[in-house]
């Protein structure tokens, strides 16, 4: 079925074809065209009148007429159509039933074969890959093989259900985490990851993703059910619901120390405390979460500065092997931070030597001591002191 305008126009030099000529004698059965420009609206009314009748069992005469029909008042029915600014559109629109042509080896001839077993369409979910869109991992995971495996085995054997990484930045959080998703991935879980820093992703991309992975008719239940759920929480119990019915599932929280209150930990963003309020009750979700600090609520797990060996390694990943004299007094300054290692790089890049570099770093550090004691008195004084 060719609705669009002049796909059944034919040629004006006999020497040449038509589309629908061309398509017939390359051996389709029936080919449906229209002779002139038809309006959208009309088109649409033809496929669908011209579909029903098919499946209703009619020869394609029949399925014509009917289709004809439909087409004659694409006016009466009170609903917005593109070409409704159009002049004239009335009287145009009484011309369409002319505009459908049939060609066809044998018009009654059934276009379908009915002598099938019906049966349900596989619904299928699209792939969607929430993870990769939504938190930044790196090309190459270095180190961490003990806290991999304890962690990957308990988090796989269901003894852990909710897990919480804690440690300054550049520790590699996130990159554990990722890895730690990525395992339980392979062994069959539906990983969506949010990050907590504005710039990164939002709401409504993370909701999508979720909505995107469930199946055809999981998602009309939820989509029917979504606008009669009385606050957030109770939306966010459906999507969960629905998504457990099909696979398990882990949700990577990434960030967090973006929407906490330094003094105490607690969560700022009121969305996200409803997602983990509602993830908690579910036995199938496993919550992974990265903070800078504890989260109330959650026992932190203490990420370790990385091991010298895996620094090395990091420091040969980087190609900055030949640039540097003294690995182990640069591990001891930076504490074996892989992002202090891209600073270090930057600061190559810029003429900054080692020296002046780890000479920087370790001033750094002590204004940092001081500004932490600092701020440290200042909490202990009334507003109006603090104020002063």
């Amino acid at each position: 079925i060719l609705s669009a305008c002049q796909s059944g126009k034919m040629a004006s030099d006999v020497l040449n074809t038509g589309l629908m000529q061309e398509l017939v004698a390359a051996g389709l059965p029936h080919v449906i065209g229209m002779r002139e420009s038809i309006l959208d609206r009309a088109g649409i009314l033809f496929a669908k009148a011209f579909c029903a009748a098919v499946a209703r069992k009619e020869v394609l005469p029949v399925a014509m007429q009917e289709s004809r029909i439909a087409m004659t008042q694409p006016l009466e029915k009170a609903e917005p159509w593109r070409d409704a600014s159009r002049n004239g559109l009335a009287e145009l629109s009484l011309d369409q039933c002319c505009l459908p042509i049939l060609m066809s080896h044998a018009p009654m001839q059934a276009v379908i074969n009915w002598d099938f077993t019906p049966q349900l369409p596989e619904s299928k979910a699209f792939f969607v890959d929430s993870l990769a869109d939504n938190i930044t991992l790196p090309p190459v995971f270095i180190g961490r093989r003990k806290a991999l495996r304890e962690l990957g085995q308990a988090l796989s054997s269901g003894r852990m259900r909710q897990l919480l990484i804690t440690g300054p930045g550049g520790q590699g959080k996130t990159a554990l985490a990722g890895k730690l998703a990525r395992k339980l991935e392979q062994q069959g879980y539906l990983v969506h990851a949010y990050s907590a820093r504005p710039s990164e992703s939002s709401w409504e991309n993370f909701v999508f993703h979720l909505k995107s992975s469930l199946n055809n008719q999981l998602l009309e239940q939820v989509e029917r059910r979504w606008g009669l759920c009385p606050n957030e929480l109770q939306q966010v119990q459906l999507l969960l619901n629905a998504l457990v019915q099909q696979r398990r599932l882990v949700l990577f929280f990434d960030n967090l120390e973006s929407v906490q209150k330094p003094e105490t930990g607690e969560l700022t963003d009121a969305t996200l405390k409803i997602w983990l309020q509602a993830a908690q009750k579910f036995p199938k979700v496993v919550i992974l979460l990265t903070s800078r600090w504890a989260v109330p609520g959650f026992e932190p797990h203490p990420l370790v500065r990385p091991s010298y060996g895996d620094f090395l390694r990091y420091i040969q990943y980087l190609d900055l092997d030949l640039l540097i004299e003294r690995k182990r007094e640069l591990y001891q300054v930076l504490g074996g931070n892989f992002k202090g290692l891209q600073l270090f790089e930057a600061a190559q890049q810029l003429g900054i030597g080692q020296a002046a570099f780890l000479e920087r770093v370790q001033t750094a550090q002590k204004d940092l001591q001081v500004y932490m004691a600092v701020a440290q008195v200042v909490d202990y004084l009334q507003p109006e002191e603090r104020g002063l």
